[in-house]
């Protein structure tokens, strides 16, 4: 039976998919074995977009050089990529286009319908022309398909001094509405997501049923404990200037941040919990010898932690930046591509003899970095009662070697989320607040999240941050 999610043989056409947003949701269905069209205008870009999907598992992947502004050149490409793939399944229209003025009274006439060309006709020719195939594939029998845009809160209330961007947003939002009503005969959903998940801020506004929370108030979200999940596909995500909290309860969805903490070491909550979540599950104390793969900034809140414990802690990374940086919070770190892991593990943790094999002296590992040959390696040098963490996100089935599980009798587990480590995370904060920031690589302002977004996804990064006013 397949997994609940593999998109094997199903086709995926992201716009403006070579970077940004577009290449990380392209990343999602790589990872899940699906095929991949990408449309966007850069060649050198295009080139090493599909670089990086094939090498993250997708089964196919196809760049075109489209100009999504206008009808013509995207009927001709869905006619290329049916030529291709022979089928559609997914539509993400992402391709948008970046605001530049700061209020209406500046904003050029020519300025408005270039940026509703792209924004707005060009993601509703996308989606049309994608639901048009999708409809005719259900007609021949096989239903189903998936129309995505990307979404914002300025749809539902607008966003001052971006008027060309909001009104995309909300014409947009009710396009995939119409699609949803219209196309669920065929089998076909319509969403808008909005992204962004790790957020603190001050309150602008309290609902007359809101008790204890005070406008002006510097607060961080929790969105586990908020209706919809904030970026986690619902109709709120983090990365805007003005976000919705639903059902706000201060010491819930809401905390405080403490006097003299600023913004950014404040919205690294959310990260750092998913962390601290990860170094609980393993059962990390003082003492305690761990191994951490991966050294994003999961990884690097991993080590923050386990440090801070009195923990032995060994970071593995193949991007040397990340390592310095796992080194400065006081990791002794490995490079697997440049030396072998497991001896190294056991040189630097020691080793025992067990069942007449030798196994590394490691009392925890962490899986934070997704790696396929990670619990095979951890299994085969796992010493007695040793536990194995798994933190990243698999998408698609990996081989578990039970043999050699039945003599060290190992713990192998999960950890997802942050059940209740938010106010441990809040409260280390004036503690850990140089530790932290060590964390992030980045400032950026709104203006440049797209920028940021492909800073995110390279090795000199660590967690880049997206800050409003700036």
């Amino acid at each position: 039976m397949k997994p609940r999610f593999d998109c094997t043989g199903k086709v995926t056409l992201v716009t403006g998919g070579n970077g940004g947003i577009g290449l990380g949701f392209a990343l999602g269905v790589a990872k899940m074995g699906g095929d991949i069209a990408i449309w966007a205008r850069n060649v050198e870009k295009n080139a090493a977009a599909k670089a990086e999907l094939e090498a993250a598992g997708a089964g196919r992947v196809e760049t075109y050089v489209i100009d999504v502004s206008t009808e013509a050149p995207i009927v001709a490409g869905y006619d290329r990529l049916m030529a291709d793939f022979g089928r559609i399944d997914c539509v993400f229209a992402n391709s948008g286009a970046s605001p530049r003025c700061n209020s209406i009274f500046d904003m050029p006439t020519e300025h408005w319908f270039e940026f509703q060309n792209t924004a707005l006709h060009g993601a509703f020719f996308t989606l049309r022309e994608g639901a048009r195939h999708m409809k005719a594939r259900s007609e021949a029998g096989e239903p189903g398909g998936s129309l995505v845009a990307c979404g914002s809160l300025s749809l539902f209330q607008g966003l001052a001094g971006k008027a060309e961007y909001a009104a995309s947003k909300s014409a947009v939002a009710a396009v995939i509405r119409s699609l949803a009503a219209e196309m669920g005969q065929y089998g076909v959903r319509a969403n808008v997501v909005a992204p962004g998940h790790e957020g603190a801020g001050e309150v602008m506004f309290v609902g007359s049923e809101v008790a204890d929370i005070a406008l002006g108030q510097a607060v961080i979200v929790n969105p586990m404990n908020t209706p919809s999940f904030i970026g986690s596909g619902g109709p709120e995500g983090a990365l805007t200037e003005e976000l919705l909290v639903r059902d706000g309860r201060l010491g819930d969805n809401l905390l405080p941040i403490p006097a003299g903490i600023p913004y950014d070491i404040a919205a690294m909550c959310e990260p750092l919990a998913v962390a601290l979540h990860g170094v609980n599950r393993a059962e990390a104390k003082a003492g305690t010898k761990l191994v951490v793969f991966g050294c994003g900034p999961i990884g690097l809140g991993m080590v923050l932690w386990a440090v801070d414990r009195g923990c032995d802690v060994i970071a593995l990374d193949l991007a040397e930046e990340r390592l310095q940086r796992a080194r400065a919070l006081g990791a002794r770190t490995i490079n697997p591509a440049r030396e072998d892991a497991v001896s190294r593990i056991k040189a630097l943790h020691g080793s025992e003899m067990y069942f007449g094999r030798e196994r590394a002296s490691s009392d925890a590992y962490i899986d934070a970095a997704g790696g396929p040959a990670i619990l095979a390696q951890v299994v085969s040098m796992a010493k007695k009662h040793a536990r194995h963490v798994i933190t990243a996100a698999y998408m698609k089935p990996i081989e578990l070697p039970a043999g050699p599980m039945l003599t060290s009798e190992m713990t192998i587990t999960t950890a997802v989320g942050y059940p209740d480590e938010f106010p441990a995370v809040v409260a280390a904060m004036p503690r850990l607040e140089q530790q932290i920031r060590s964390i992030i690589s980045h400032h950026l302002p709104f203006a440049q999240i797209m920028e940021g977004l492909e800073i995110a996804a390279t090795p000199q990064s660590a967690k880049v941050m997206i800050e409003f006013g700036a």
